[in-house]
Formats: structure tokens, C-alpha cells, sequence
């Protein structure tokens, strides 16, 4: 007759508070980063074969470099203003990080430090599209679901 009160953990009454650990977060903020960097590791690779020397290293570094991309994400969990341009600033840091442990100098690669500049801009700029696209579906989802409850 009565349902229980809802508190985080109990489902009884079928609302129950999904509570995000800070493990997880880190597991999936790490994941996303991954799944991106191989997107587009292998969207470059069709575009402009060659380009990226791939290899055990560059695959494996890359893997690093992507998931500690996505742990910059942190950075924008505040909201403030500044840490958009450091998680710029330090994603850029990452890739060129990236490219010097791979020992590929800025003469190897076609257009040098300019090329993978434009190129970082681009990718950046083609993520932040995605996820803002992602989250304008999600509010759209979630306003018509509250307008359907109404």
C-alpha cells in the first residue's frame, strides 16, 4: 500500500538515484576518450594513408594519449570559462606529447607542426560538434518524456 521513501540504493517504488562513482566516471571519461582517438586515428589513416606512421608504439601511445585526453574532461566538470581554454591547451600538449614519443619529428610529417596544428583544430572542433550534438538530443529526449508525464 505504501511505498518505501526513495533514497539512493533503493529501487523500491522504481526511483532509484544513479549515483556515479568517481572509479567509474574515471573508467568512462577515459573510455569516450579512446573511442574518439580511434575514430579518428583511423579517419585519418583513409584519408591521408601514410600520414601516420602506424605501428605497435604509435597505436599503443595513442591509446594512452586519447584516454588521458578524455581524463581532461575533468577539467570542464567546474564550468568554468578558463578551463575550456586549459583542456584546449592541454589536449594539444597531449598530441604533440603523442607525436614526440612516437620519435617523429615535425620535418617528417607532411606540412610539419602547422599540418598537425590544423589538423588538432579540426579533430577538436569535429568532438565538440558531436558532443553538443549528442547533448541537444538528450535534453530533447528528456524534455519529451517530461511533456508525455505531464
Amino acid at each position: 500500500m505504501f511505498q518505501a521513501a526513495s533514497k539512493p540504493g533503493n529501487n523500491e517504488g522504481g526511483n532509484m538515484e544513479h549515483k556515479i562513482t568517481p572509479l567509474r566516471k574515471i573508467i568512462r571519461y577515459a573510455a569516450v576518450g579512446i573511442g574518439f582517438g580511434s575514430f579518428f586515428l583511423m579517419l585519418l589513416t583513409a584519408i591521408a594513408p601514410g600520414w601516420i606512421p602506424l605501428n605497435r608504439l604509435s597505436i599503443l601511445t595513442m591509446f594512452v594519449m586519447s584516454a588521458l585526453i578524455g581524463e581532461l574532461t575533468f577539467l570542464l566538470d567546474d564550468g568554468y570559462p578558463w578551463s575550456y581554454l586549459a583542456h584546449f591547451a592541454l589536449t594539444f600538449a597531449l598530441t604533440i606529447a603523442w607525436v614526440l614519443a612516437n620519435g617523429w619529428t615535425f620535418r617528417q610529417i607532411p606540412g610539419g607542426l602547422g599540418s598537425i596544428a590544423a589538423t588538432f583544430v579540426g579533430i577538436y572542433v569535429a568532438i565538440w560538434l558531436v558532443v553538443i550534438t549528442d547533448m541537444k538530443i538528450d535534453v530533447g529526449r528528456m524534455n519529451r518524456k517530461l511533456r508525455e508525464s505531464r
